[in-house]
Order: C-alpha cells, then sequence, then structure tokens
C-alpha cells in the first residue's frame, strides 16, 4: 500500500483520505489497487475477529468507492452482523 500511494501521491494513511482526492476508480490505476488492498486489509481483518478495525476499513472503502466496484460492501455487510 505504501508503494502505491507514494507512486500516485496520496497518502498512505487510509483515515486520511477523501473521496475527491484522486480518481480512485481509474482502470490500472495504482489508486484503483490501493482500494483493494483496502479490501483486503478489511477482509483480514474481519476473519481474525478485529471487527471493530475491519468496519473502519470498509467504512472507509465504501466511501473511496460509493458504488462498490470494488465489493467491499459484502464484507461491510457481514461486519455489520456481528456485535463488538
Amino acid at each position: 500500500m505504501t508503494l502505491t500511494s507514494r507512486r500516485s501521491g496520496f497518502n498512505r494513511n487510509y483515515r486520511r483520505l477523501d473521496p475527491g482526492g484522486c480518481d480512485w476508480l481509474e482502470n490500472n490505476s495504482d489508486a484503483r489497487h490501493f482500494l483493494f488492498c483496502l479490501k483486503a486489509l478489511g477482509v483480514i481483518r474481519l476473519r481474525r475477529g478485529k471487527v471493530a478495525m475491519a468496519k473502519k476499513v470498509l467504512d472507509k472503502l465504501i466511501e473511496l468507492d460509493p458504488h462498490d466496484e470494488m465489493g467491499g460492501g459484502s464484507y461491510l455487510t457481514i461486519a455489520n452482523t456481528f456485535s463488538n
């Protein structure tokens, strides 16, 4: 994630990213790859039982990808079924 953010010039800290920061969904871009990495991070945290942390990552993913092209919404739905 660090390499893609450095090459594209956006903050590597996903918490500081905003939807208008760049074209997140441009095909074959570092930004789109970063979104896939966010999805993977959310899934890994969910599988490890870190539900609250997974929700934060997946919420940010949906904020950056509101039409859910990456498919993170289904994992967020699963995360929301768990109680903290």
